[in-house]
């Protein structure tokens, strides 16, 4: 198949932001690279595999959350409306390895406390070797929430913990997001209907929080609760994470402020250091509806899905912020260059190791493959300068598979995940009750 290669839409002007970010990443030296930094994975752009449930059915939403290793030889797969073993939409999650260029079902995963509506693996992510991974299930007991930690040894996994934040109530949602560092040891989850400390606004929407949790001799533990210095009801806090390897930085977005917040900590003690934001007087834009950040905390990759600048409305956009010692600078915003009106660009996104690629999903699109096809969109940093590669789309696309709907990228780059959870092949029955998919790219 061949691919587009179109230049980038939009770079916007840099706007320094001064703030203590995380840790300052050292540039990798290499006598080729632009910028001293070693040079960047290839892209992917080519269909390597698709991959789906063994026992996949009708409405099991697989595909609507992906993760991947750092050698892109694993990847786990969320399946939340799975009703087996738990119920329906008891939910499940999905493990594939590769070995030899070939991928294959290692195991199904589901919490061992399961039960109907859990919505167990809504959101998942993977350490970098593999072994560990977070699921999670925000609808677990009315809507407290949990997520579930499962590690793996000589191709078992095993249910290691269940986690629940201390000050758990009905509705907070904890679960819906989740993140993972690098070593598997510290994880980062969303629970953006929690009405403590910032209350709900006048629907009993809570203000939303995160809560960080480490892992020590095996045993884990709740280490931090974080929500917004400027909070308030309905704002959705903790709809989106993301969190750097070294575990010092870390981003919370906020679903109905059109923003995102930067934290730093990693000895335990974490505080708020800036908050990103769109202009309060424009539209809606769903800046921070998804998040990613690079493994040093110095580079953030935040969605804005609905942003009707530059391709209309709803049509999306992306933003690139960099952190050089104590502030924060805005170094792109770019867009699909073929991004048409309730595209959705950026719904969720992925941004390599280094923070050199990234990916972007747009599950809506209907270009090449029909209405709400979907597709996704690669994006490479050259001297910082960010410019669009190469658009995705499913060999076997059709309409309503909403491609893009979830995105991983492994390492550098050069392997991406995409979910496509509304596919109805294999597993499904016909329009808006696909079983779902997921394909590897390179």
């Amino acid at each position: 198949m061949s691919w587009d290669r179109r230049r980038i839409l939009q770079l916007a002007g840099a706007v320094s932001i001064p703030v203590v970010a995380g840790c300052n990443g050292g540039e990798q030296s290499n006598e080729d690279g632009p910028t001293g930094q070693a040079e960047p994975a290839s892209p992917p752009e080519s269909q390597q595999a698709k991959l789906a449930a063994d026992d996949g059915d009708s409405r099991d939403g697989f595909g609507g959350a992906v993760a991947l290793a750092a050698d892109g030889q694993t990847a786990l797969i969320g399946a939340s409306g799975e009703e087996e073993p738990n119920g329906q939409r008891g939910g499940a999650a999905y493990v594939f390895t590769r070995s030899d260029g070939d991928w294959s079902q290692q195991a199904k995963l589901a919490a061992e406390d399961g039960a109907e509506g859990d919505l167990f693996g809504i959101s998942t992510a993977l350490s970098d070797d593999g072994s560990t991974a977070l699921i999670g299930a925000d609808l677990v007991g009315h809507g407290v929430g949990a997520a579930y930690v499962f590690t793996q040894a000589d191709g078992e996994w095993t249910q290691r913990a269940k986690l629940v934040a201390d000050d758990g109530d009905e509705n907070d949602k904890f679960g819906r997001a989740v993140a993972l560092t690098g070593d598997g040891g510290t994880a980062l989850i969303g629970a953006y209907g929690d009405e403590d400390p910032n209350g709900t606004n006048r629907y009993n929407d809570g203000a939303g929080s995160a809560y960080v949790f480490a892992r020590s001799d095996g045993d884990w533990s709740q280490q931090a609760k974080l929500a917004a210095d400027d909070g308030a009801g309905g704002d959705g806090f903790g709809w989106s994470v993301a969190i750097a390897d070294d575990a010092a930085t870390a981003l919370v977005g906020c679903l109905r402020r059109d923003a995102t917040y930067v934290f730093t900590g990693g000895d335990g003690s974490w505080e708020q250091q800036t908050k990103f934001a769109t202009d309060e007087s424009d539209d809606r834009t769903g800046f921070g509806s998804s998040l990613a950040i690079d493994d040093e905390g110095t580079t953030a990759l935040i969605g804005a899905f609905v942003d009707a600048e530059p391709n209309g409305e709803k049509a999306g956009s992306a933003y690139v912020f960099t952190a050089d010692g104590d502030s924060w600078t805005q170094r792109a915003k770019f867009a699909a260059d073929d991004g048409d009106k309730n595209d959705q660009f950026a719904h969720s996104v992925a941004l390599s190791s280094d923070g050199r690629i990234a990916l972007a999903g747009a599950d809506p699109d209907a270009d090449p493959n029909g209405e709400r096809a979907g597709s996704a969109y690669v994006f490479t940093d050259a001297g910082g300068s960010w410019s669009q590669q190469v658009k995705l789309a499913a060999d076997d696309g059709d309409k309503n598979d909403r491609f893009g709907l979830a995105a991983a990228l492994a390492n550098r780059g050069g392997t991406a995940l995409i979910g496509a959870a509304g596919d109805e092949d294999p597993n499904g029955d016909g329009d808006l009750a696909g079983g779902g998919s997921a394909y590897v790219f390179e």
